[in-house]
């Protein structure tokens, strides 16, 4: 949290005579800066630091040089520009088959997506209601100082200080519509700073938060350490899970509720090419999938983190023709290689396959892959003598009879397509 003893009409007169200007007229000031009392000092060298992670991560509008950030922690738990996309994406979805009048973000935060999904609504729908709610002071009059830098049209916005389910309990008459969309994004952080993903346990308990809303449209953000399939028992009202990958790596995952759809959904959105893969959960229980050993030749398919989260693995080699190696482990093979595979996940051409106890020693660089295997990462590197990196792979895995073995790769870029 920001130095608490600083007033927000303070942070702002150090906002115009320090960062008014910009980060590198701040920096250039760094000496004039130390010499300020500690808590100013720790105030805009915070700001400083934090304002140039921000650049990176959050949309353009939190680049003016006058916008505030509240904390490290804030920032972190912030969802970044594609991600915020996204969300806007999906709030125009709900916009298209339920009018929406009413924005509600019960979680507000830094409001990367409050202003994401803000500007949608104003867009679709003229005089919208929208609200920020936020439980600390602080963030609440940090937000009001952002908002004239965030967003034109800030006449029908409302920003409040108060519990969020608190206030979902007492203003049941605004929230319990159809045309309302509500968002979430709770804090995921205990009293020691430990990270935590069930939904009970963050704050606030979105499962409260769900018994008050049996006609809202509402899109509430999840740890993407949650189990995705325990998530909908928790929030039974959800019929819809999307997992975000971007850059290799699972982000969020989002649930959404609308009255009216039953159907379970899962999702997979890889946000960097724009797969995005739907599979309906009645669907999923029905995959079978048959097993085969790798042969030199064959073409490995290592599922994309987003679908390997939501265990749609199996299915969706089915779908393509695809064998598995074996149960427990989630790679899939082809004796071809087809560009669609690529919406999988990494495609990779079998050079060799050996025992990984009898492994010949190798020379060399590769990217080393374990997939339901013994031995870490170092181990590996470590019994084959080889370096981590270098455009090759090793893939380490099981076989069907639960036999370590080792895959010599390379990469399909440039193989042609069948």
């Amino acid at each position: 949290m920001l130095e608490s003893q600083l007033q927000i009409a303070e942070m702002k007169q150090l906002m115009n005579q320090y960062l008014a200007q910009g980060l590198e007229s701040a920096s250039a000031r760094e000496k004039e800066i130390y010499k300020l009392p500690q808590n100013q000092r720790i105030f805009l060298l915070s700001q400083i630091t934090l304002k140039k992670k921000a650049l990176n991560k959050l949309a353009p509008e939190f680049h003016h040089p006058m916008i505030i950030i509240p904390s490290r922690l804030a920032l972190e738990q912030s969802s970044g520009k594609k991600t915020s996309e996204f969300k806007q994406h999906i709030a125009q979805e709900f916009a298209r088959t339920n009018r929406i009048d009413t924005f509600i973000d019960i979680t507000g935060g830094i409001g990367a997506d409050f202003i994401a999904i803000a500007k949608t609504i104003q867009e679709i729908t003229t005089n919208s209601k929208i609200i920020y709610i936020e439980q600390e002071e602080l963030y609440c009059n940090i937000f009001r100082h952002n908002l004239p830098y965030l967003i034109s049209e800030i006449g029908q916005i409302e920003v409040i200080n108060s519990d969020s389910i608190e206030w979902i309990r007492q203003n049941q008459s605004l929230i319990n519509k159809r045309d309302t969309l509500l968002f979430a994004d709770p804090a995921r952080r205990g009293q020691n700073g430990e990270k935590l993903y069930r939904i009970e346990d963050c704050l606030p308990d979105l499962s409260k938060a769900h018994n008050f809303i049996d006609n809202t449209q509402s899109i509430f953000k999840l740890s993407p350490m949650l189990d995705v399939y325990n998530a909908f028992k928790t929030l039974p009202k959800t019929h819809n899970i999307i997992c975000l990958e971007e850059d290799g790596e699972v982000k969020e995952l989002l649930a959404l509720s609308s009255p009216g759809i039953k159907a379970k959904i899962v999702e997979s959105v890889d946000l960097q090419n724009g797969f995005r893969t739907a599979v309906p959960i009645s669907e999923k229980t029905k995959t079978t999938i048959n097993f085969s050993a790798p042969e030199e030749g064959h073409f490995l398919i290592i599922p994309k983190p987003s679908i390997s989260k939501l265990r749609l693995g199996d299915y969706l080699a089915q779908q393509h023709g695809l064998k598995k190696i074996a149960p427990n482990t989630n790679i899939y093979l082809s004796n071809h290689h087809s560009k669609k595979y690529s919406a999988l996940g990494r495609v990779l051409e079998i050079q060799t396959v050996q025992p990984y106890k009898k492994s010949n020693k190798l020379t060399g660089n590769y990217n080393i892959i374990p997939k339901n295997f013994p031995d870490k990462v170092p181990d590996i590197a470590k019994k084959l003598r080889i370096k981590e990196g270098g455009p090759d792979f090793i893939i380490a895995f099981r076989d069907f009879s639960n036999k370590p073995y080792i895959a010599i790769c390379r990469d399909i870029i440039n193989i042609p397509y069948s």
